[in-house]
């Protein structure tokens, strides 16, 4: 379970920043500029070493259900989608990318009980009225607009919803070519040239700049946030393995208890410690291998439970693949079980080979 859960979270997090998200740098604004396709054509053009740009405007929406009512607070991504480039590989489950309709998150999905091809209303802000552009001093209301569910995907990020920047621009009356992410390509994406590239934006584009981070920064506010959880994790781990060891030195040890008489009544007649040995090791191997298949069953039955039921946090998936808990967890978890079970079986076989064979062969262990 323990080993499980590691690769499960490791696996979804690499994913997300190696596959999914397809940039190298992000600019993120304090407010939202209505000439983003200008700034992104002016980084692409003028610095050295981007090779592709592209923007989102990312704003919070409700998405509800038509049909059981149901409804959930999401983070609404319109994604550019000119050119081909994203800045997103998606990871379908189901479906597929359409400009006409809307991606939801697979927990989005199961919370609202739909699916590809269903229609889910959004709640998002439509402009009313504009005092200024640069900055944006506007007035909104919010609005109910349809869409139909074109895909689902399963990934990392749990609560989103993408939908085509142009398509949430219109419904949304946002004036000119808005966006608050700039997301920017790099030909030999190094920390060294990530930095020169991000001082120059600072440089030429500073203003209304919240922030500007690269994929590794941000990957590693998610791990300071699965540290919690993998620390409760090798506390759980620590304690299972010092219960295990004893559990299973105590069985080998009143099993060899079991066998004294029969073990001294083998020596006294010349059987080789070496064949004593290798008999005990066979039968532990027999018992580990049966107690792994059924470790491994139950193992994976409680990790789906407690990845499911008890760590149901909505605001990131964990991608639960039994084929791949087998692959990378059966090979370390039996090779781990026999170094344990050999360990445990040391003392009392060593203590089992150097019996007072006149006495061991008239007691008999009750």
């Amino acid at each position: 379970m323990v080993f499980g859960m590691m690769d499960s979270m490791t696996y979804a997090l690499e994913f997300q920043y190696e596959v999914a998200e397809d940039w190298d740098l992000r600019v993120d604004y304090a407010e939202m500029p209505t000439n983003a396709s200008q700034i992104a054509i002016a980084i692409n053009n003028s610095i050295e070493g981007v090779t592709n740009v592209t923007y989102h405007l990312i704003s919070g929406a409700t998405v509800t259900s038509n049909k059981s009512e149901a409804s959930k607070q999401v983070q609404l991504i319109g994604m550019n989608d000119s050119n081909g480039y994203t800045g997103h590989i998606f990871d379908f489950e189901n479906g597929k990318w359409d400009p006409e309709g809307i991606v939801l998150s697979v927990p989005v999905a199961e919370k609202l009980n739909v699916w590809t091809n269903d229609i889910v209303d959004l709640e998002i802000p439509r402009l009313k009225n504009y005092t200024s552009l640069a900055p944006l001093r506007a007035h909104f209301e919010m609005v109910n607009v349809s869409f139909r569910i074109s895909g689902i995907v399963d990934e990392f990020n749990g609560l989103v919803a993408y939908m085509e920047l142009n398509k949430l621009v219109n419904v949304s009356y946002f004036p000119g070519q808005p966006a608050n992410t700039i997301l920017i390509k790099v030909k030999t994406p190094t920390s060294d040239q990530l930095d020169s590239i991000r001082k120059e934006i600072y440089a030429k584009y500073s203003y209304n700049i919240r922030n500007i981070f690269t994929k590794e920064e941000q990957s590693s506010d998610f791990l300071d946030l699965l540290d919690l959880i993998y620390f409760i994790i090798y506390i759980v781990a620590i304690f299972a393995v010092i219960l295990s060891c004893s559990i299973v030195y105590n069985t080998i040890y009143i099993n060899l208890q079991e066998q004294q008489r029969e073990i001294a009544t083998l020596l006294t007649i010349g059987t080789p410690n070496r064949r004593l040995i290798r008999n005990v090791t066979f039968e532990n191997l027999i018992v580990t291998i049966i107690g792994s298949l059924f470790g491994l069953i139950l193992g994976w039955v409680m990790l789906w439970f407690f990845m499911r039921l008890i760590l149901d946090l909505e605001f990131f998936r964990v991608k639960l693949d039994f084929f791949f808990f087998l692959e990378k967890t059966t090979l370390i978890s039996f090779g781990l079980t026999f170094i344990g079970v050999l360990t445990a079986q040391f003392f009392p076989l060593r203590r089992a080979l150097n019996l007072n064979l006149a006495e061991a062969t008239k007691e008999r262990v009750v």
